[in-house]
């Protein structure tokens, strides 16, 4: 993940900017937010990413279980739906994760937004092996049509930012 997000933090845009956003889907929670990702805090991003590995989850965050792939899409519908006006430059999303199964019974309705949110959205999803297959994050973001890339080697991480650099160039 660190070398995916180091990869896109060199992205050069002639208009617009680069922001990171790190969720910790487990405890529901915002956990590193920099609005300046070309000059990315790797330290303070590091240690958001270790607190959300931690094992330490607590009995509150665990009976919520069922509600993270909600915090998911609202996350996701806020940040496409703030301040938007058909004068907006148009919004692209890379999500950087690893294939994720939700809580049995867990509200996973797709994402829902009237008219069209003039974005483009990247799945970047690392995978063990070619028989790992179950994601389930996917289908949250199913109406925004992402470009969903299947990482498991660095090979691959490097093709799919050349594609959407590519595609970003067409613009």
């Amino acid at each position: 993940t660190l070398g995916a997000l180091a990869a896109l933090s060199q992205m050069n845009l002639t208009d617009g900017s680069l922001s990171i956003t790190g969720l910790d889907l487990v405890r529901r929670q915002v956990m590193f937010e920099q609005r300046d990702f070309q000059n990315v805090k790797w330290t303070s991003l590091m240690e958001a990413m270790k607190k959300a590995q931690s094992p330490g989850v607590s009995t509150t965050d665990l009976q919520g279980a069922k509600n993270n792939g909600a915090f998911f899409r609202e996350f996701l519908n806020q940040r496409l739906t703030s301040e938007s006006s058909e004068a907006d430059p148009m919004r692209v999303v890379v999500v950087v994760t690893s294939s994720r199964l939700f809580e049995n019974g867990s509200d996973l309705r797709p994402l829902q937004l009237e008219g069209d949110c003039n974005c483009r959205v990247y799945y970047l999803r690392f995978r063990l092996n070619v028989n790992d297959v179950f994601d389930e994050l996917e289908k949250l973001m199913k109406p925004l049509r992402p470009r969903t890339f299947n990482l498991i080697t660095a090979r691959d991480l490097r093709k799919a930012i050349a594609e959407i650099v590519e595609d970003l160039g067409k613009l």
